[in-house]
């Protein structure tokens, strides 16, 4: 064999190497991005785990906002039902009030309708009677009391106006219209 066979061999092992290297490096090169990608995979879990601790914490913060805002409310409730309590026994005794106030207007207006009135010097002393029986008379009498409002009715004025103008209780203004046509209507 000569030389140049020899280097001709020579070249033809080298290349066959040498396209068998590049082959080595491809697959360590493989099997180093299996673990960049193990790594990345790892880097990535890292980041949910983390994104999830902070997600949990931001809704348990909002959790306890919301029993921090709902006790809140509760005690608004509590405070606006004793509110409403007070303010129901308020109306409640001021309705009172109305009614006896009423009930002792009706009465007087019964009274001077019927001609009498209740004269008492002591609780035990009876009750004396005028002496004026003539319903016509007491018609005038509560016309002539009242003349004011008759007046204002008669011009076609609305109660509540009338009650206002006077600075009278609308029902004691309503008690008093009636009174007048319950006698219009004895006296026909």
């Amino acid at each position: 064999m000569s030389s140049w066979s020899y280097i001709v061999l020579l070249g033809s092992v080298v290349a066959v190497l040498a396209s068998l290297m590049p082959k080595r490096a491809d697959r360590q090169q493989g099997g180093g991005s299996v673990k960049d990608f193990q790594e990345s995979l790892e880097h990535y879990m890292g980041q949910i785990e983390q994104e999830n601790r902070e997600l949990l914490a931001h809704f348990s913060q909002i959790h306890k906002e919301h029993d921090r805002e709902q006790a809140e409310l509760k005690a608004r409730i509590n405070q606006l039902e004793e509110q409403y309590a007070a303010a129901e026994a308020k109306f409640n005794a001021v309705l009172d009030t109305f009614h006896k106030q009423l009930e002792r207007i009706q009465a007087r207006s019964d009274a001077e309708w019927t001609g009498k009135s209740e004269v008492k010097s002591s609780e035990n002393e009876p009750v004396q009677d005028t002496g004026n029986a003539d319903q016509s008379h007491q018609a005038m009498q509560i016309k002539q009391r009242y003349s004011e409002v008759f007046e204002l009715q008669s011009q076609g004025k609305s109660a509540d106006y009338i009650a206002k103008k006077l600075s009278m209780n609308k029902g004691e203004l309503q008690l008093i219209l009636q009174l007048a046509r319950q006698e219009e209507t004895l006296r026909a």
